[in-house]
Order: structure tokens, then sequence, then C-alpha cells
């Protein structure tokens, strides 16, 4: 993993991002962003795509949940790696 896309990876992982881990030695990232922000969640898929980090085959994925708080439906954007080992020592930097 380069160290371009290991900053991405951990300044994401402080913010939108979460980080899930798969058994003993195997983690994955998803990301998620409201789908105001599609160009910036779209330029994380393609960084996450060149860094050679295999991802979930369905892409970038939408979905909407209400907020009763204020009556709206809140559509965002996310998609998701797969469970790699590479992603396990970044997992147990946050766990």
């Amino acid at each position: 993993m380069n160290k371009t896309l290991k900053d991405m990876l951990i300044g994401v992982s402080l913010g939108d991002a979460h980080i899930g881990k798969t058994g003993l030695n195997k983690a994955f990232i998803s990301f998620e962003q409201s789908n105001k922000k599609s160009e910036y969640l779209n330029y994380l898929y393609q960084l996450t795509k060149e860094g050679g980090f295999p991802l979930m085959e369905d892409g970038i994925k939408e979905y909407s949940r209400e907020d009763s708080r204020f009556n709206s439906i809140n559509k965002s954007l996310y998609f998701s790696t797969q469970s790699l080992v590479e992603l396990k020592p970044l997992s147990d930097f946050f766990f």
C-alpha cells in the first residue's frame, strides 16, 4: 500500500468511513457520503480502485433513509472494499 493511499484511508477512517473486521485476519472499509457529495465519493472510489484494493462488485450504490426528526428522506452513496488481509493492521490501529 503506497503512502498516499494509506494516508487517505486513515483520514477517511477518522471521518466518514467505517472499518469492520471480518474474522481474525481480514478487514474491510466502507465509504459513505451524501449524494450531494458524489464527486468526492467518486474521487475516493477511484483512489481506492487505482490503489489496487478489490472493491465489492456492485460498485457505488445509493440508498435512502428517513429522518423522522426533520420529516425528510436522506439519500447517500456508498461503496466497500472486499475483506482483505492488507487492511487488518489499519483496523487494529483504530480498535
